[in-house]
Order: C-alpha cells, then structure tokens, then sequence
C-alpha cells in the first residue's frame, strides 16, 4: 500500500492511500465517535493491545474500557452495510479482561495462541533445580524455534505470569475453587492408612494422563497428604507402575488399599490389575469405585479440605498443582479424579481405627479363638 501526501498535510495518526482509502489511529478510550471518511463509515475496525495493566487492574477500570467498547467501537460501523470486520488482538491480562467478555459473545469468533500447545508429560519431576539438565518429553511449542528451557524457566519463575503473558490464560484466583492450598514437602513419621487412587486412561486422547495417587492419612494430626502423577503410558506399562508404588508405600504403612474407577474399561483394567498382584504372591486390597455423582460436584468438594489445611498438596507435584490452580477451565483434571477416588476409598477407612483393632486382635484373638472352636 502507498500512501500520497496531499497539500493539506495529514495528522500522523491518519494515512490516505491512492484508492481513496484512508486510514487513522486513535488511542483506547479516545474520542472516536462518528470517524467516516468521505461520509462513509470504516468497514475494517482493528483494536490491538488496547489493555493494559492499569485499564484491567480494577473491576471499575475495567467496565469503563468494556462501556468504551460497547458504545464507540461497535456503533462505528455503519449499520446499512453489513460487510465489516472487527479485529481484536492482545494479551489476555484478567479472568474479566475486555478479550474474556468478548469471548462469551455470540457475535464475535474466538481464537487463542498459546507458545506451549502442549505442557511436557514429565513435568512432575521439573525443578529450578534440575532445569538445566531436565529433558522435557511430549511438549508441543507453537514455534519449534523457540527454547523450551527459556520457557520452562519462566513457568517455574511466576506461574501466573506465563499463564497470561504465554498462554493467554490467566489464572482466576477468586473463581478457582481448588486454588487455595498447602504443600508439603516431608510426610510425617507416623501415617495410619494410604489409599493408592487410579485414574485410568486408554491414552487415546493427547490431553489425557493416566493418573495415579497417593493418599496417606495421619490419624495423630487428622490430616490429608496427598501426592499424584499423571502419565502419558499405556495401561500394561502403568501396572509396573502401581505395582512399584505399591512396594514403594510399604516401607510408610502396611495398610494399603489400591482404589480404581470401574467403568467399562476401568473395571476390565482394575481386574487385569488384582491378576498381576495375585500372580506375582501380593494380595492386596484392589476395589473398584463407580462414580455416580457430576464429577464438578465430586471434584468441587475438595476445596473445603484444601482451603481448611485438612488436605495438603506435595510441593513438587507440578502437573497437580496446574490442575488445582486452574481448575474448573483446566485443560485436564485427570489428577484430580484420581485422588477424589482416593478419597473416597479413605472414607470407608477413616472411621477404623487400625492400631487399636490390632492391639484387639493380639489381646484378644485367643478368645475368639477358643469361641469359634465351641461354635
């Protein structure tokens, strides 16, 4: 396009081209009402980068740039031709940003670009740590030209800040129910019950993980301490998996129950699962959960727990602590299924108090003994 300087010098912020076009500027909020050039409305409105910190950092800031909008931008354009186009770019900064609002309207499309398609399926095991030696697996980058270490180093630096500056989702504190949380990052000496929570996963779908989790109780501080991994592995490979931890937990507690959702091919899976353990002499405890309940309503009632300080979070489980922060708009929620079904495992557990039933059976198991022997 060539622009033609008339005799009349333009404004800087105004551009005429050869075809009788013309094209002018204006800040966000400016005065903009009634723009036509000779008496004819713009047809092609572009809006980029018209928020800012300080024009989203309020609720009052905000509803002023979105009333701007309302009443400046869409009334532009003339309402006996139908062929415009309004273009909004930007980094979306708030939860309740003008490109948020604008996304719930039926009269506009929307597009997000984020620079991580795809979050590493080994992030659990990430740290500032290990960053330089770290080798993320299964990551997706918009650009493969880009250094995925540069951009790891910013997601572990501030975690708010790369969801919104990166992947054009900010996270929404006040309407992220799980968000409030406390880690952990030793268990205590002493834990009475762990319940091993499955989530299984044919891994037909990318986003999908194959999750497993640990929920131990300490029955002394009656509190919750959880731990879960997500995987990107096939369900023969995940029973090594189970299987380890399993092992791995008996060196905390000896009571352990293995919990996994059983329908269709969960409950195939959960079957496949208590074979292995029986081939290999591990008679362990496998029982199947069939939810019934909306999982929103299964996975919100966790949030009195975390917000209480009665369910902790491990402080290195990365992959959860996503979930947990951006949940419900989280792009998979498959760690936090596993351990609602952990939980309620454990709520058929919590009322037994095991150091008390085996004391019980020492003290007194030649009684019931000497009773069933009279029967």
């Amino acid at each position: 396009m060539q622009c033609q300087r008339h005799k009349s010098t333009p404004a800087k912020s105004t551009c005429k081209t050869t075809q009788l076009c013309k094209i002018k500027s204006f800040g966000a909020g400016k005065k903009i009402r009634g723009t036509n050039f000779l008496s004819i409305r713009p047809d092609l409105i572009i809006c980029d980068d018209i928020e800012n910190d300080e024009n989203t950092e309020s609720k009052t800031q905000r509803d002023k740039l979105y009333k701007w909008f309302n009443k400046a931008i869409l009334k532009l354009p003339s309402r006996l031709n139908p062929h415009y186009n309004i273009v909004v770019v930007g980094t979306t900064l708030h939860y309740d940003s003008l490109l948020q609002r604008i996304s719930q309207r039926n009269d506009f499309a929307t597009f997000n670009f984020p620079l991580l398609l795809q979050m590493p399926s080994n992030l659990d095991v990430l740290t500032k740590e290990n960053l330089a030696t770290f080798k993320p697996k299964g990551y997706k980058l918009d650009d493969e030209a880009l250094n995925i270490k540069e951009i790891l180093s910013d997601y572990l630096e501030d975690k708010a800040s790369f969801y919104s500056e990166f992947q054009n989702e900010p996270l929404d504190k006040d309407n992220a129910p799980l968000s409030n949380y406390t880690t952990y990052t030793t268990l205590p000496k002493e834990l009475e019950i762990c319940v091993i929570g499955i989530d299984p996963s044919l891994g037909k779908s990318r986003s999908d993980y194959f999750a497993l989790s640990t929920l131990f109780y300490d029955r002394a501080q009656k509190k919750l301490y959880a731990s879960s991994k997500g995987y990107k592995l096939t369900p023969d490979k995940m029973i090594d998996k189970i299987l380890s931890l399993y092992i791995k937990t008996q060196s905390l507690t000896q009571n352990i129950t293995i919990a996994c959702e059983s329908v269709a091919f969960q409950e195939f899976f959960k079957d496949e699962l208590k074979k292995r353990f029986q081939n290999l002499g591990i008679f362990a405890p496998i029982i199947g959960i069939k939810n019934t309940q909306n999982k929103a309503i299964r996975l919100d009632s966790l949030a009195p727990l975390l917000s209480e300080g009665d369910l902790l979070i491990y402080e290195q489980d990365n992959l959860l602590k996503e979930e947990l922060d951006t949940y419900p708009k989280c792009p998979h929620d498959d760690l936090l299924d596993s351990i609602d079904i952990a939980k309620q495992a454990m709520n058929t557990h919590a009322a037994i108090n095991y150091k008390v039933a085996l004391h019980a059976q020492k003290e007194f198991g030649k009684h019931f003994r000497a009773l069933k022997d009279e029967l």
